[in-house]
């Protein structure tokens, strides 16, 4: 084998490198998110407030001890943001809280330095039975 083989292999072998460590800091990274908004929308459920937020307004509290009138449980965790009309591509992740009666809250999670996150707004999303589509009701977060 020659240099310039032995540099290319060499060369190879450091991108590959490389990017196995990008991809298992990656899974991380997604793991640790996932993780901490399952554990919001149960500290919600539990206590209407987490300790990971930096603040829950006063409209978004109401909203919630509405929903909580009745049993909740955490329906979905996902990351990144609701799609458009209401999510706008700024949020890590959101979540759905869905009581007995069939209704649900969506919030969606901006992660803030350190372990905090900051809620950048909520919605009702219904499923139509008739049609399966899906509607969005803007909330405003104050």
């Amino acid at each position: 084998m020659n240099k310039s083989q032995l540099m290319t292999l060499l060369v190879a072998l450091l991108v590959t490198a490389l990017g196995w460590i990008i991809a298992v800091s990656c899974g991380h990274q997604r793991s640790y998110l996932r993780v901490r908004t399952i554990g919001i929308g149960n500290d919600l459920i539990v206590r209407t407030n987490s300790d990971r937020l930096v603040l829950i307004g006063p409209s978004l509290r109401s909203r919630l001890e509405q929903l909580l009138s009745s049993p909740t449980k955490l329906e979905t965790v996902k990351l990144g943001d609701e799609a458009a009309p209401f999510g706008d591509g700024k949020a890590t992740s959101h979540l759905i809280l869905k009581n007995q009666k069939g209704e649900r809250l969506g919030i969606r999670l901006r992660r803030e330095d350190g372990d905090k996150f900051d809620v950048l707004g909520y919605w009702t999303p219904d499923v139509l039975k008739e049609s399966l589509s899906h509607r969005v009701e803007k909330i405003p977060l104050h």
